[in-house]
């Protein structure tokens, strides 16, 4: 019995993990054409961050449902040592189903040096 507990807790261990490990912030500078690639509905598909530059991102959200659909998303920036250093809640604009749009979201201004940038879904309207 404490056999199959320990099994049972090490696969819930290894699940969160990997859960873990697939939610990391996306990179710095620009994102390449293959990461534009990605199932998720909402992605950034430009990082700008830099000396004295602040940052930005270029978002796209893509309305896979039958009905318009609006995204609430999360935006990121996280400083060099990895720390979130700034962030923005914000909804999108209603999508036609089977549509995209782009969009572009600044950060703070100044020296963003070493920053990244990511998002997170919170959900749909």
């Amino acid at each position: 019995m404490r056999s199959s507990e320990r099994i049972r807790t090490g696969l819930a261990g290894m699940a969160l993990l990997s859960a873990v490990s697939v939610a990391g912030c996306g990179g710095q500078g620009d994102k390449s054409s293959d990461d534009a690639e990605s199932d998720e509905p909402v992605k950034v598909t430009r990082c700008a961050v830099g000396k004295d530059l602040g940052s930005s991102m270029d978002i796209q959200a893509t309305n896979e449902f039958a009905d318009p659909t609006a995204y609430l998303i999360q935006l990121y920036w996280f400083d060099a040592q990895g720390r979130q250093a700034h962030g923005v809640k914000m909804t999108t604009d209603g999508i036609a189903p089977g549509k995209t749009i782009t969009f572009t979201v600044h950060g703070v201004p100044g020296d963003t040096e070493g920053w990244t940038c990511d998002v997170k879904v919170l959900g749909t309207q």
